[in-house]
């Protein structure tokens, strides 16, 4: 049950509930604390609403119950319309720019923004049986974004989106999506032009096998091809974000037929943007790669 819980805040500190986070919940109204918070406080931090019937909601809940009731208002104005003859104009109820324009609280941008997203996952179709809350759970952060495109990529067939994100800060962007096998190769191409320049610079120009100017020529020869491996994930990051994660929510799938209580956590849990992954596996690859070319330079005996 305390899965339920995670990235929900504790209402006595106000610190996001991890996985291995130790949570009580209230018996009145439902809501979770950390033991350690419900103990120093020693009562439930919404007592003096438990008077009125309160009950707890969480973020998460709190969205669901949003989207299922605008895609109710939206079905009832269609058949509305319906009875009365005439079309209904989904541009005009579902024109966010002109929302987001007029805009003049932070709830009427949150607002906004959930009828943007609701609109995007009745707009997300794939043939692999992935629905589009399937894909926001699996997405997580930067939804807005992402959703759009690949509704276009699907629709279109089109495999070229431009995503300056995974440009300016490749390989650790692909590994942050937890793209661990593109991340991988990614990975592995730029630091093998560096350690190959380094190492043909090395042997030729050290032995006097080559001019200044040929080891420059080889220097800007691997700056063009790293360059060129930079503007591929700049073209094609999104279609491979995408055929992953549609790769994943499919297994996941499989492993969680019965409950999608379950589904909706585990695609929200390993979808979600790791900074871990970002740190640690480019810079574990860049090591490897490094002492083995070390390794290669003293059996070469350069």
């Amino acid at each position: 049950m305390h899965n339920n819980f995670i990235d929900e805040k504790c209402p006595v500190c106000g610190e996001t509930f991890a996985p291995d986070s130790d949570i009580v919940v209230c018996p009145e109204c439902g809501a979770p604390h950390h033991r350690e918070c419900f103990h120093t406080a020693g009562h439930c931090a919404y007592e003096q609403q438990h008077a009125e019937g309160f009950e707890w909601k969480g973020e998460k809940q709190k969205m669901q119950e949003h989207f299922l009731n605008m895609e109710e208002q939206r079905i009832q104005n269609e058949q509305n319309a319906a009875a009365e003859g005439n079309a209904p104009n989904t541009d005009e109820e579902y024109d966010d720019d002109t929302e987001l324009m007029e805009a003049a609280t932070l709830e009427e941008f949150k607002e906004a923004m959930e009828r943007r997203i609701t609109r995007q996952i009745r707009d997300f179709k794939t043939d692999e049986g992935v629905t589009g809350e399937e894909m926001i759970q699996y997405v997580g952060k930067n939804v807005p974004y992402y959703i759009p495109v690949f509704t276009d990529m699907l629709k279109n067939k089109k495999v070229m989106r431009l995503n300056c994100a995974a440009f300016f800060f490749s390989p650790f962007h692909c590994f942050y999506r937890r793209m661990n096998l593109f991340g991988t190769i990614i990975t592995l191409l730029m630091t093998l032009i560096f350690e190959l320049r380094s190492m043909l610079t090395t042997v030729l120009f050290g032995s006097a096998q080559m001019t200044a100017e040929q080891a420059n020529i080889i220097v800007m020869a691997s700056g063009i091809v790293f360059c060129a491996v930079l503007f591929f994930v700049l073209l094609f990051f999104n279609y491979f974000y995408l055929r992953t994660a549609i790769k994943r929510i499919k297994q996941i799938k499989a492993e969680c037929p019965s409950s999608r209580e379950e589904l909706m956590f585990r695609l929200h849990v390993e979808g979600r943007p790791s900074l871990f992954n970002a740190v640690v596996y480019p810079m574990c690859i860049f090591f490897i790669v490094s002492i083995a070319f070390r390794m290669l330079n003293i059996w070469m005996g350069l």
